[in-house]
């Protein structure tokens, strides 16, 4: 998937990509239908066919009709932020996302924060109900529930949340090519320990198993913001170099690291 456009492989928080596998010979594969579903709106059935790599992946808008059951927002103060010392990540999915499911039918609403991830943000048009609420981080190695009780989003009403990120770090990579700055597309893969005792007792051998999470960048700068300390084995893909050899980082709480990446 290398080969792709960055753009095309980063989570969105309203799009999912999906992946089809099929004969060569064929431009496209289907029809697939699927189901569209959202706190506050109409589940929506849609179909859609594949078309192969070579022709370009196809983006399907999906409009959906609000049920009209009343309409809030969510205001989020977050402290204790790790400083996005390099400047926002240049990729097109969000440094950090606010989810929050409704108690009563289980859908989700992901919500992403601006790419600088301001201090104090507001969600607006939130449907009214009860949800719980969780901060997620790309690519994936930091969430958050919010709080133990219920967030309850009033029709005309302002939720606050408030999220410390105290506890959080950071990681900025350089990549050099030919003894230049590397400039292009690149994804960056970040392998840690699953400490959970759920994990641990699904792994082999020695009990503990590692969780991967991929991130993928358009262009520099390539750092990530909001991950948990741990120690994390970093892998790095570029466009026309392949693969690198991987790196250890330790990454402690409050600090950030840098890790250089050398191709031919």
């Amino acid at each position: 998937l290398l080969g792709l456009p960055a753009t095309l492989l980063t989570s969105k928080p309203d799009s999912q990509l999906m992946l089809v596998f099929g004969p060569e010979d064929q431009t496209h594969l289907g029809p697939f239908e699927a189901t569209a579903e959202y706190p506050g709106y109409s589940r929506v059935l849609f179909s859609w066919l594949a078309a192969g790599l070579d022709i370009g992946l196809e983006e399907i808008e999906i409009r959906m009709e609000a049920k009209g059951t009343g309409w809030g927002a969510v205001r989020v103060l977050l402290s204790d932020m790790p400083q996005m010392s390099w400047g926002p990540p240049n990729s097109e999915a969000p440094s950090l996302t606010l989810l929050l499911t409704d108690l009563k039918s289980g859908r989700a609403l992901r919500l992403a924060f601006p790419k600088e991830v301001p201090r104090d943000w507001t969600f607006a048009e939130i449907p009214a109900g009860n949800y719980t609420a969780w901060v997620q981080a790309s690519p994936g190695m930091f969430a958050r529930r919010v709080d133990a009780s219920p967030v309850i989003v009033a029709d005309g009403k302002v939720a606050q949340l408030e999220v410390s990120l105290s506890d959080l770090t950071s990681l900025q990579v350089e990549i050099m090519q030919g003894g230049r700055s590397y400039r292009g597309s690149a994804r960056i893969s970040l392998k840690c320990p699953a400490p959970t005792e759920q994990q641990a007792a699904s792994a082999n051998g020695n009990g503990q198993v590692w969780t991967t999470a991929f991130s993928s960048f358009i262009g520099p700068p390539y750092c990530v913001y909001f991950l948990s300390k741990s120690d994390y084995l970093v892998d790095v893909w570029i466009a026309d170099g392949g693969g690198s050899p991987m790196q250890h980082a330790v990454l402690r709480q409050g600090t950030y690291e840098t890790l250089v990446f050398n191709y031919p």
